[in-house]
């Protein structure tokens, strides 16, 4: 059996997942949601991996989420400002 690709670490809550969005991982980001990396998981504070890829600027990444079925709606009001202040717009036409 393999590792437990949704373990959090017990300092944050953070998953795998959101450790490579936030370092802009796609190779890993891609195999991880391929191994079943659940994509709307919260951390402590109430981010996803969304809201990693937002905040670290990674729109492609982030893109990429929404496509798979990423939850905007957690934290969305802080979510959708710091696209909107990053330009990001085709995010914010998403959310």
């Amino acid at each position: 059996k393999g590792a437990n690709v949704n373990f959090k670490d017990r300092n944050e809550g953070k998953t795998a997942l959101m450790f490579a969005c936030a370092k802009g991982k796609e190779e890993i980001v891609l195999a991880l949601t391929e191994s079943g990396a659940k994509i709307n998981v919260q951390d402590h504070n109430g981010y996803t991996a969304l809201g990693y890829a937002i905040r670290n600027r990674h729109q492609d990444l982030a893109l990429g989420l929404i496509e798979k079925g990423a939850n905007f709606k957690v934290n969305t009001g802080s979510i959708l400002a710091l696209a909107y202040r990053l330009g990001y717009h085709e995010i914010v036409d998403k959310i």
